[in-house]
């Protein structure tokens, strides 16, 4: 397992044209295991999910985003596919859609760039979502 820093830059459209943009660093650990890439790191008070580790799992495929913490969830991404996932908070468990527009993950050097829609079952935003995770010099 390898220790690097990265930035995570999120952009957040929602269905009113209102973007939201968010940058956390991060130290992260970073693994090729059984043929899927993992990078792991902690969210911060910038992304309001503070004491919460996110693992991204990459097979060359589908993108699994799971959180643990004092958020649960385990969003899978695929392009050209839609999947159901739940998100557990404090505040109750709620189900998104999510559909895959675009998962692109370089090794040399690191930068994964993934893009998709994000849906809340029951709220009529819907959400754009673009991370680049860049390895800083």
């Amino acid at each position: 397992m390898t220790e690097i820093s990265i930035k995570v830059s999120s952009k957040i459209t929602n269905s009113r044209g209102e973007t939201e943009e968010i940058t956390l660093y991060a130290n992260s650990k970073l693994q090729t295991k059984d043929g899927n890439r993992y990078l792991i790191y902690e969210e911060s008070e910038i992304t309001g999910m503070e004491g919460t580790r996110t693992a991204l799992k990459y097979d060359g495929t589908h993108l699994t985003i799971k959180r643990f913490g004092t958020v649960n969830s385990n969003l899978r991404i695929s392009p050209e596919a839609t999947h159901e996932n739940h998100y557990r908070t404090p505040y109750g468990i709620f189900t998104m859609i999510t559909k895959g527009n675009l998962i692109s993950w370089q090794d040399t050097p690191l930068e994964v760039d993934i893009d998709y829609d994000l849906e809340i079952v029951g709220n009529d935003d819907k959400t754009r979502v673009i991370i680049e995770i860049r390895e800083n010099q």
